[in-house]
């Protein structure tokens, strides 16, 4: 079972196809964590997906060469 950071990783890989930055995901993981906080009501599925909308928001997704 993967835990958060793999999860990210994952994702990113298959959405951006290169691997995440440190940097990168260390956002991304504290952008997680907020989005659980303001979730509270919600499940911990809708936190993913709001991290799902930035990874296919990337300008990297959006504009592949």
């Amino acid at each position: 079972k993967l835990d958060d950071a793999g999860k990210l990783a994952l994702g990113w890989e298959r959405v951006v196809q290169r691997p995440i930055k440190p940097a990168e995901s260390k956002r991304m993981l504290v952008f997680l964590a907020a989005q659980r906080d303001a979730q509270k009501q919600k499940s911990e599925q809708a936190a993913w997906v709001a991290v799902s909308r930035v990874l296919l928001n990337l300008d990297e997704f959006m504009t592949r060469e």
